[in-house]
């Protein structure tokens, strides 16, 4: 039996390039789709699921570049690749098609060898990066129970300039934490819970944590490096359990940070000189849907400023009775507030004693990770 040959959908309003764009490629034994214009090319993305679109910009009611955007923001399309074929051949049309989701830019008048060249290049390695989700969900699968791994200590990594609180209700916790020396000055700071406190014999802490450690990087946003999470635990966790999380990736040297949350709560800022804010990215939970959909949030930072990322367990009690979320995130930040000028290890000693006291009578883990810029 002959292997399924590469779709690929060919879009522009002219038909001539159509027409040509579909000799090129159909000669070379590939399945084109055509569309001639951006709403009927994401009805057949989403109908048919090409292996790849090559897409004109310059159209009528919706150019290009809006539905390359919409085709990244949809659950069903976001992973199919789009190389831009267009007559803009300014450098920032180019980046602008980048920052929408495409991998590549052709300009016309193409060569037909060339694109020959490009589609083959990112049909494999669409096809590589769908083969190592696989490689990795396979192994998590085969994974028995483990030991948990040592979650890291901030004198392991000082120079990260964090602190942490965890304690877990059980033996084996449902909350984790991580945080990762990317480069130099650039870290990467996670916190997930994990419904039901039990990932089983399938995922370990130690495999979630390598996972984490796999898939996150300089390159890498913290939405894309949550988004891949997402593709393994989707294949290898059961129907009832579901993680919730948050990534920050914090740059020094350009003083940013970029965040992604997928249904985690809040994160709290606290500028070096100012008040607590309540930053709420939002975005969907891990290891229930096939594709996720989550916000980034970027933005400049100062040296001294603070960021405090925790679990659930913070903001729904106070220590002896549970609390709404609404009271409990007051509570957090009035606390993160009172402790502003204290140094970032003593704050989180000081935030754990002033929201449940000395001895907290706890029913679930609780989970308070903060870093200084």
């Amino acid at each position: 039996m002959s292997r399924k040959a590469p779709v690929v959908l060919i879009v522009d309003d002219v038909g001539t390039n159509l027409l040509i764009l579909n000799n090129i490629l159909s000669k070379e034994g590939f399945n084109v789709l055509q569309a001639s214009d951006g709403l009927e090319c994401r009805q057949i993305s989403k109908a048919q699921k090409p292996d790849l679109i090559l897409l004109d910009i310059m159209m009528p009611l919706e150019d290009g570049f809006e539905t390359c955007k919409k085709l990244k923001d949809n659950q069903e399309t976001v992973d199919i690749p789009v190389i831009f074929v267009s007559a803009l051949d300014e450098t920032a049309n180019k980046v602008h098609g980048f920052s929408v989701g495409a991998v590549d830019y052709v300009t016309k008048p193409y060569d037909k060898d060339e694109i020959i060249a490009r589609v083959k290049l990112h049909l494999r390695l669409s096809k590589a990066m769908k083969a190592v989700i696989e490689t990795q969900a396979n192994r998590l699968s085969q994974l028995t129970l483990a030991q948990q791994a040592i979650l890291l200590n901030p004198e392991d990594l000082p120079e990260a300039k964090f602190s942490v609180y965890y304690k877990s209700v059980m033996a084996a916790g449902g909350d984790f934490y991580d945080v990762l020396p990317l480069s130099k000055e650039i870290y990467g700071y996670f916190c997930a819970d994990v419904s039901g406190h039990n990932l089983g014999s399938s995922l370990a802490t130690s495999s979630f944590k390598a996972l984490i450690s796999q898939n996150a990087g300089v390159v890498h946003s913290p939405k894309e490096t949550l988004s891949t999470v997402n593709r393994v635990l989707e294949k290898v966790l059961p129907l009832e359990i579901y993680l919730t999380a948050v990534y920050i990736l914090l740059n020094r040297k350009k003083k940013t940070v970029k965040i992604a949350s997928a249904g985690h709560p809040s994160v709290i800022y606290l500028p070096v000189n100012g008040l607590p804010e309540i930053l709420s990215p939002v975005g969907d939970i891990l290891g229930v849907f096939e594709n996720v959909s989550m916000d980034l949030l970027e933005m400049d930072v100062s040296a001294g400023d603070r960021f405090y990322i925790y679990t659930d367990g913070i903001i729904e009690s106070d220590g002896k009775n549970d609390i709404n979320r609404e009271q409990g995130l007051k509570n957090l930040v009035k606390q993160i507030a009172e402790c502003s000028k204290v140094s970032i290890d003593t704050s989180i000693d000081q935030i754990i004693t002033g929201l449940f006291g000395k001895n907290p009578a706890l029913s679930d883990d609780i989970l308070l990770l903060g870093f200084e810029v």
